[in-house]
């Protein structure tokens, strides 16, 4: 599971160009796929096979960036955020860090996200508060905005925080486990389940663009008009940290997969969290109860009428460059996935 974790979310996917993610499943994917296809909007679908209603496992190919809003004639980018709302909460978390930014002409542009630093920082009114859009901008080591614009850097560039994915301890951190974790978790579900051990017809669904507002799950139904339950992947929140306290997020890494019942956009259907639940107790996999923030591709699907739940492995700092995870809770999301499409459903 390392490595496909380490290769998905070093992968440059930002919200809107998600081509290398898509297509690194696709040929993943391809080879125990009854049938494989991305959709006009860029979504991965594949049709694993099996009989009984239709159920599908989705989880988004995007990851948090940022983009060019403007160049200046000495060469700096100024930037806004990439996700949906009004917040830039994610930007402190980047700043000193390298970025790799897309240029027009498809290559790789390093920069780093900067600001008043040390001495012109200090007694500087404007840099005692929060860090927010207005206050930072990419510094490519460049010196007019002709050499950056030559270097393929427009107005729209998309940039990503560049970090390794590694093991650290017990666990594995890095950028973008949301959500490409759960892609991991879906691949590697798809390479261990016979389609003669489902008791359902068996779909998985990566989306673009769900940090800019599930727009990718928004034309999940169009392709899939007959779908009957969903389980939507996401990373949870984890606040075994200290300056958190338990009630703030009482989930633990190592202490396996989350079933969050209810976020800020919608709460998940009862019955199908309760399969979930059921599944878990068939397997012996141990599973920790949520209700968060934030919303996941969950909602189209329950705006479609489709049956749907939310399991997510427990991830500390999300939404910055150390996001981390505990194997063990990744493959268990993996093995309770298996008791649910392989055990009963009704």
């Amino acid at each position: 599971m390392f490595s496909t974790i380490k290769t998905l979310t070093e992968l440059f996917g930002p919200s809107g160009r998600e081509e290398a993610v898509a297509a690194y499943l696709a040929e993943r994917w391809a080879p125990w796929s009854e049938k494989l296809w991305i959709t006009p909007v860029g979504n991965v679908m594949a049709r694993i096979g099996g009989t009984g209603p239709a159920l599908a496992i989705t989880a988004h190919m995007d990851e948090i960036c940022l983009f060019v809003t403007s160049i200046t004639s000495e060469g700096f980018a100024r930037i806004t955020h990439g996700h949906r709302g009004g917040g830039s909460y994610h930007i402190r978390d980047g700043l000193g860090h390298e970025f790799d930014v897309l240029g027009a002409d498809g290559q790789i542009v390093r920069a780093v996200l900067a600001s008043r630093t040390g001495h012109l920082r200090f007694g500087h009114a404007e840099q005692t508060g929060a860090v927010d859009a207005q206050s930072v901008f990419l510094d490519f080591g460049l010196t007019s905005r002709q050499a950056v614009e030559e270097a393929g850097i427009t107005v729209g560039s998309p940039a990503v925080w560049k970090a390794q994915t590694r093991r650290l301890g017990q666990h594995v951190v890095g950028k973008a486990m949301d959500d490409r974790v759960g892609l991991a978790i879906m691949t590697r579900l798809g390479e261990t389940v016979k389609a003669e051990q489902l008791s359902c017809e068996l779909y998985l669904v990566a989306t673009v663009m769900e940090e800019m507002g599930v727009v990718g799950a928004a034309s999940v139904s169009s392709e899939l008009p007959r779908l009957d339950m969903a389980v939507a992947l996401e990373i949870g929140v984890c606040g075994d940290i200290p300056t958190v306290k338990e009630e703030e997020a009482p989930v633990k890494l190592g202490q396996g997969p989350i079933i969050r019942s209810k976020d800020a956009s919608a709460h998940y259907t009862h019955a199908m969290t309760q399969r979930l639940i059921q599944a878990a107790e068939r397997g012996g996999i141990a599973f920790q109860r949520s209700m968060a923030g934030g919303g996941t591709d969950g909602l189209e699907f329950l705006r479609a009428g489709v049956a749907t739940a939310l399991m997510a492995p427990p991830t500390r700092y999300t939404h910055s460059p150390i996001e981390m995870v505990h194997p063990a809770d990744v493959q268990a999301c993996v093995e309770l996935l298996r008791c649910l499409v392989c055990g009963d459903l009704s």
